[in-house]
Protein backbone atom coordinates (compact mmCIF):
# COMPACT_ATOMS: atom_id res chain seq x y z
CA UNK A 1 0.00 0.00 0.00
CA UNK A 2 2.58 2.67 0.95
CA UNK A 3 4.82 1.51 -1.90
CA UNK A 4 1.94 1.61 -4.36
CA UNK A 5 0.95 5.06 -3.10
CA UNK A 6 4.51 6.20 -3.76
CA UNK A 7 4.33 4.78 -7.30
CA UNK A 8 1.02 6.52 -7.97
CA UNK A 9 2.37 9.80 -6.59
CA UNK A 10 5.46 9.59 -8.80
CA UNK A 11 3.29 8.78 -11.83
CA UNK A 12 1.27 11.91 -11.08
CA UNK A 13 4.33 14.16 -10.67
CA UNK A 14 5.89 12.82 -13.86
CA UNK A 15 2.71 13.24 -15.90
CA UNK A 16 2.13 16.78 -14.67
CA UNK A 17 5.72 17.65 -15.64
CA UNK A 18 5.36 15.82 -19.00
CA UNK A 19 2.32 17.90 -19.94
CA UNK A 20 3.66 21.24 -18.59
CA UNK A 21 5.96 23.32 -20.80
CA UNK A 22 6.68 26.82 -22.02
CA UNK A 23 7.84 28.27 -25.30
CA UNK A 24 10.50 30.08 -23.24
CA UNK A 25 11.78 26.87 -21.67
CA UNK A 26 14.76 25.25 -23.41
CA UNK A 27 14.24 21.54 -24.16
CA UNK A 28 17.10 20.70 -21.79
CA UNK A 29 15.24 22.32 -18.89
CA UNK A 30 12.09 20.27 -19.59
CA UNK A 31 14.26 17.14 -19.77
CA UNK A 32 16.02 18.02 -16.53
CA UNK A 33 12.66 18.03 -14.75
CA UNK A 34 11.72 14.57 -16.05
CA UNK A 35 15.05 12.71 -16.00
CA UNK A 36 15.35 12.15 -12.23
CA UNK A 37 11.96 10.39 -12.31
CA UNK A 38 12.66 8.32 -15.45
CA UNK A 39 14.39 5.02 -16.07
CA UNK A 40 17.48 5.26 -18.29
CA UNK A 41 15.64 3.29 -21.01
CA UNK A 42 13.08 6.11 -21.33
CA UNK A 43 15.66 8.88 -21.82
CA UNK A 44 15.99 8.52 -25.63
CA UNK A 45 12.21 8.89 -25.98
CA UNK A 46 12.22 11.94 -23.72
CA UNK A 47 15.10 13.51 -25.65
CA UNK A 48 13.26 13.00 -28.93
CA UNK A 49 10.04 14.48 -27.52
CA UNK A 50 11.90 17.49 -26.13
CA UNK A 51 13.54 18.36 -29.43
CA UNK A 52 10.69 18.02 -31.93
CA UNK A 53 11.45 21.11 -34.03
CA UNK A 54 8.00 21.58 -35.54
CA UNK A 55 6.35 21.48 -32.14
CA UNK A 56 8.91 23.84 -30.63
CA UNK A 57 8.49 26.30 -33.52
CA UNK A 58 4.70 26.20 -33.19
CA UNK A 59 4.90 26.84 -29.45
CA UNK A 60 7.31 29.74 -29.95
CA UNK A 61 5.25 31.32 -32.74
CA UNK A 62 2.09 31.23 -30.62
CA UNK A 63 3.97 31.95 -27.37
CA UNK A 64 2.34 28.91 -25.78
CA UNK A 65 2.69 27.84 -22.17
CA UNK A 66 0.98 24.78 -20.72
CA UNK A 67 0.31 23.88 -17.11
CA UNK A 68 -0.97 20.43 -16.21
CA UNK A 69 -2.65 19.46 -12.97
CA UNK A 70 -3.34 15.86 -11.95
CA UNK A 71 -7.07 15.29 -11.45
CA UNK A 72 -7.12 11.51 -10.92
CA UNK A 73 -4.86 8.47 -10.45
CA UNK A 74 -5.75 4.79 -10.45
CA UNK A 75 -3.71 1.60 -10.47
CA UNK A 76 -4.37 -0.15 -13.77
CA UNK A 77 -2.04 -3.15 -13.61
CA UNK A 78 0.24 -4.68 -11.02
CA UNK A 79 2.90 -7.33 -11.64
CA UNK A 80 5.90 -8.41 -9.55
CA UNK A 81 8.15 -6.20 -11.71
CA UNK A 82 6.01 -3.16 -12.46
CA UNK A 83 2.92 -1.12 -11.76
CA UNK A 84 0.91 0.80 -14.33
CA UNK A 85 -1.01 3.84 -13.14
CA UNK A 86 -3.63 5.68 -15.14
CA UNK A 87 -3.16 9.41 -14.61
CA UNK A 88 -5.69 12.01 -15.74
CA UNK A 89 -4.52 15.59 -16.12
CA UNK A 90 -6.22 18.89 -16.84
CA UNK A 91 -4.05 21.09 -19.05
CA UNK A 92 -4.39 24.84 -19.47
CA UNK A 93 -2.62 26.27 -22.52
CA UNK A 94 -2.07 30.01 -22.65
CA UNK A 95 -0.95 31.60 -25.91
CA UNK A 96 -0.87 34.93 -27.68
CA UNK A 97 -4.38 34.16 -28.96
CA UNK A 98 -5.96 33.24 -25.60
CA UNK A 99 -6.40 30.32 -23.25
CA UNK A 100 -7.70 26.81 -23.85
CA UNK A 101 -8.27 23.82 -21.60
CA UNK A 102 -8.08 20.12 -22.26
CA UNK A 103 -7.92 16.87 -20.40
CA UNK A 104 -5.86 13.75 -21.13
CA UNK A 105 -5.35 10.34 -19.59
CA UNK A 106 -2.00 8.56 -19.63
CA UNK A 107 -0.89 5.06 -18.72
CA UNK A 108 2.36 5.39 -16.77
CA UNK A 109 4.36 2.23 -16.12
CA UNK A 110 6.85 2.29 -13.26
CA UNK A 111 9.51 -0.21 -12.26
CA UNK A 112 11.21 -0.65 -8.89
CA UNK A 113 14.61 1.04 -8.53
CA UNK A 114 16.82 1.58 -5.48
CA UNK A 115 13.99 1.15 -2.99
CA UNK A 116 11.68 3.46 -4.94
CA UNK A 117 10.24 3.71 -8.44
CA UNK A 118 11.20 5.06 -11.86
CA UNK A 119 8.95 5.76 -14.83
CA UNK A 120 9.62 3.16 -17.52
CA UNK A 121 6.97 4.26 -20.05
CA UNK A 122 4.21 6.78 -20.67
CA UNK A 123 1.52 6.47 -23.33
CA UNK A 124 -2.00 7.74 -23.89
CA UNK A 125 -4.18 5.58 -21.63
CA UNK A 126 -6.20 4.31 -24.59
CA UNK A 127 -3.03 3.14 -26.39
CA UNK A 128 -1.57 0.65 -24.01
CA UNK A 129 0.53 -0.18 -20.98
CA UNK A 130 -1.97 -2.77 -19.87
Amino acid sequence: PARLQAAAALAGRFTAAWDSWSWRQPPAAWLATLQPMAAASLEPVLSQAAGTRGVLAQRAAARQTATATVTARAIRDLTPGSVTVTVTVAQVITSSSGTSQSSAAYAVTLTPADGGWLVWDIEPAAAGNT
